[in-house]
């Protein structure tokens, strides 16, 4: 006796085929919403494009496509902008995330306009800039990348964007991890290392052994890999101190318990070490040469009164602890108050600014900072104050976990707010960067040259990384030259064009076009751009220009949609009108008021008149009436 009697079959293979095509209508509609109705809402009214960009309406990953790039590049939204935030800097992210086709590291400027991108480095995180021996280096992690640590290595790539260093912690089998790499006023660089180790014995309660993740970090000399001083957890804190709950955690190898979770380091003028914590909730500083702890901020040691109820030393899963100023005892962190759904504290995340009394041990709030979406960031994280000196400069926070960077005057008045995703979906992590920080002084000459090609009767041009760009030259050579029997001709100039958006501060837009006079294959044998400095000094010549094929047009996108709505709605009808007409019956069971029919044949093909089918998972079969 069947399972399920043939009604009922016949009723689940009905629901089954109903949600199928439900599906597939669904993903059509969501992919016109993204792709034609949102740009066309946009166009009508400009003002919705923050709120339709938030809740996902546009995709998880808005992006920018070029035609002489072929990389793509976070396409912001701006709900908040103030032009004092086009201050010459630059904004250094590494976007990372399922829905990131080109991840890496990336600077772009204040208007969100891309500066330079690369995706050669494999799961590139933390990008820098910072000054060794006088001179300004990008430095980055890449390496391998563990659910909340890394394993690998840090690069410097100097101004032409060439590899000049790589940093490593000193030792055998020690790997960089992705939390830190402080390059200090000695000229000397600064590694968290997180290492697999044996736990000590009552670990969590027990009296067998368990394993940890071992949170130390190494100064070592970049110069030459000796390693100048190393400092571990477990030397100096105890178990007991963690506010990590993980109770699956440790009992095996591959699943060391993470208890103290080092995440940023920086050397003082002394010679000290500020370190954070962020399962100890607690910031703390090392004396030089000993790391013996001077004293601890937050946590369960916490040594200062909080004048501020509380609110300065209340700091959770905290991330990049920085002096402000040393003298007058004021840092900066970032407060997430979140590590996940088992471990929130807070309703929101913030950045902080506390300042100390480290004779009297007491501690006061000066200032907190928390975004438009007051987002609550589950990890990752950056505090940044700004030049000049505090309370001069304004405050930039990257929100980690959250696909979003604020900056905020220094009393926490919000200036300026870039998404890079929508901040709908900020807690499932789609799209982050661990830090993100605005620089000032970046000169990029890259050894590359300029890109242009020809597409739909445009030439784009575009110089990856090149700062100092500010009007492109198009020169070509004349047919005639050619026909005449002469060598090449040579260039002459044809057009002028200012670097496009250079309303900003630094530059303007990435890419920028020419318009070619039509024709322009019939005048013209090549074509090449020249890239121009501020004072008309020649940088580079591009490449002899190519032509590359036209992208896809809104129009080709509609057409392609109505191609689909058509398909699933031709199958629709085909199926009510056909298979249920026919009396298909699924999956191999005979239809009602099939007496008097015999199979006579397996095979796939059309039926004929009087003949039905029945299907199943591994034949077809065909059937015809008997007399």
């Amino acid at each position: 006796m069947p399972l399920l009697s043939k009604a009922r079959t016949a009723l689940l293979y009905r629901v089954a085929t109903i949600l199928a095509v439900s599906l597939v209508a669904l993903l059509v509609v969501l992919w016109g919403v993204v792709n034609i109705l949102a740009p066309v809402l946009i166009w009508l009214v400009p003002e919705w494009e923050p709120a339709l960009y938030d809740w996902g309406v546009e995709g998880f990953y808005r992006t920018t496509e070029y035609a002489s790039l072929n990389l793509t590049s976070p396409l912001f939204s701006i709900p908040t902008w103030s032009d004092r935030c086009d201050d010459g800097r630059y904004i250094l992210i590494t976007p990372k995330g399922n829905y990131v086709p080109n991840g890496g590291p990336t600077i772009v400027d204040p208007r969100g306009n891309l500066v330079w991108m690369s995706d050669q480095y494999r799961n590139a995180m933390n990008l820098n800039m910072q000054t060794y021996k006088g001179d300004k280096f990008l430095t980055f992690w890449t390496g391998d990348k563990a659910a909340t640590s890394g394993q690998g290595v840090y690069h410097m790539l100097d101004e032409t964007y060439t590899l000049r260093h790589t940093v490593k912690p000193h030792g055998d089998n020690m790997h960089a991890d992705l939390h830190e790499f402080q390059i200090t006023h000695d000229d000397t660089g600064l590694l968290t290392i997180y290492n697999y180790t044996a736990a000590p014995p009552g670990f969590q309660g027990e009296t067998s052994t368990g394993y940890i993740t071992e949170s130390a970090f190494q100064e070592v000399d970049i110069a030459t890999g000796n390693m100048v001083f190393e400092w571990r957890a477990s030397d100096h804190y105890s178990l007991a101190d963690t506010f990590y709950w993980a109770p699956i955690d440790g009992w095996l190898s591959s699943r060391p318990y993470d208890w103290f979770h080092i995440n940023s380091i920086q050397k003082d003028r002394k010679g000290n070490y500020l370190i954070s914590s962020r399962h100890l909730h607690m910031v703390a500083c090392l004396e030089a040469g000993t790391g013996k702890v001077l004293w601890t901020l937050g946590g369960r040691r916490n040594d200062f009164q909080d004048l501020s109820d509380g609110q300065a030393t209340n700091f959770q899963w905290q991330h990049d602890a920085r002096w402000v100023d040393e003298e007058q005892g004021i840092l900066s962190l970032y407060d997430n108050g979140d590590a996940g759904p088992v471990q929130s504290r807070s309703p929101r995340s913030r950045g902080i600014v506390v300042q100390l009394d480290l004779d009297k041990k007491t501690v006061t709030l000066l200032h907190e900072y928390v975004s438009l979406r007051e987002t609550r960031a589950a990890s990752q994280g950056s505090v940044q104050v700004l030049p000049p000196a505090w309370p001069g400069g304004d405050v930039f926070v990257g929100w980690g976990h959250s696909a979003s960077f604020s900056e905020f005057s220094a009393d926490g008045n919000l200036l300026c707010e870039w998404h890079f995703s929508p901040s709908a979906f900020d807690y499932v992590d789609l799209v982050a960067s661990y830090r993100a920080l605005k620089v000032e002084g970046w000169v990029g000459r890259p050894v590359t040259k300029p890109q242009a090609v020809i597409r739909g009767g445009k030439l784009y041009v575009s110089w990856n990384g090149a700062t100092e760009v500010r009007t492109w030259s198009l020169q070509a050579t004349r047919m005639y030259d050619v026909q005449s029997g002469r060598e090449e001709g040579e260039y002459e100039e044809i057009d002028v064009l200012v670097r496009q958006g250079g309303e900003g501060a630094v530059g303007g837009r990435f890419e920028s076009e020419f318009i070619l006079p039509d024709g322009w294959a019939d005048m013209y044998v090549n074509l090449r751009v020249a890239a121009l400095d501020k004072d008309g000094e020649l940088l580079d010549f591009s490449a002899t220009a190519h032509e590359v094929q036209e992208g896809r047009s809104l129009w080709e996108s509609v057409g392609l949609l109505v191609l689909l709505v058509g398909f699933f709605v031709g199958a629709w009808i085909f199926y009510v009108k056909v298979v249920r007409k026919q009396q298909l019956a699924w999956p191999g069971l005979p239809a009602a008021g099939w007496e008097g029919w015999e199979r006579v044949s397996g095979g796939l093909g059309l039926a004929g008149w009087g003949e039905k089918w029945t299907f199943n998972p591994w034949s077809v079969y065909r059937y015809r009436k008997l007399g």
